[in-house]
């Protein structure tokens, strides 16, 4: 199997040179996130970590296919073994997408308060889900969907409220409102202030 954590490092020290080559410009407002395909001339399965075709980093997203069309992974559903269709990256790469550009936790794992940590566990994992072996659906469900759409406003969110605190400490560390404004522009400041309250 290829270690992923080791292709990210290999891939992060020359990630400024591929970006170069690629003509991408850098973007203030934008977030590229590169997406390594790893297409091996090799006839045996080989996957990342053992068990992933696809891997999501949050600054890139590694994925690897050999020539095997598709092998019998160790999971099965009802009683039968369950096929991973290993030329076929769509899926895998989509999970991956939505992990690293949104933010979307992969549904077989779970947080555990009692463990603080993340537990695996499939039972949510079939059906309308790029995530997980037990699904050849690649469109998204409602949750998944709208858990992406919820990142995107959280982060916007945080990113407003950040702001605002670092100019509440600006003033703050300049002597406060009181010295910073003047008497007419200190009343309106406070009303519009209070209109947050």
């Amino acid at each position: 199997y290829l270690d992923s954590k080791r292709l990210h490092q290999i891939l992060s020290e020359s990630a400024e040179e591929f970006r170069r080559l690629a003509g991408f410009p850098d973007e203030d407002f934008g977030r590229v996130v590169p997406v390594y395909v790893f297409d091996l001339d090799y006839s045996m399965v080989l996957l990342l970590d053992k068990y992933h075709q696809s891997v999501a980093f949050k600054d890139m997203i590694i994925a690897v296919r050999t020539k095997n069309m598709q092998f019998m992974s160790d999971y099965s559903c009802n009683g039968r073994h369950v096929f991973t269709q290993t030329r076929e990256l769509e899926r895998p790469l989509v999970g991956s997408i939505l992990q690293s550009m949104w933010g979307v936790s992969p549904t077989h794992l779970l947080w555990s308060p009692r463990h603080n940590s993340t537990l695996v566990d499939y039972t949510w994992s079939v059906g309308q889900t790029p995530f997980g072996p037990f699904s050849e659906i690649s469109s998204l469900s409602f949750v998944q969907k709208d858990a992406a759409r919820r990142n995107v406003i959280l982060t916007s969110l945080n990113y407003s409220i950040t702001s605002a605190i670092d100019v509440l400490e600006s003033i703050a560390a300049h002597g406060g409102d009181r010295k910073l404004l003047k008497q007419n522009q200190y009343i309106e400041f406070i009303q519009r202030w209070n209109l947050f309250k």
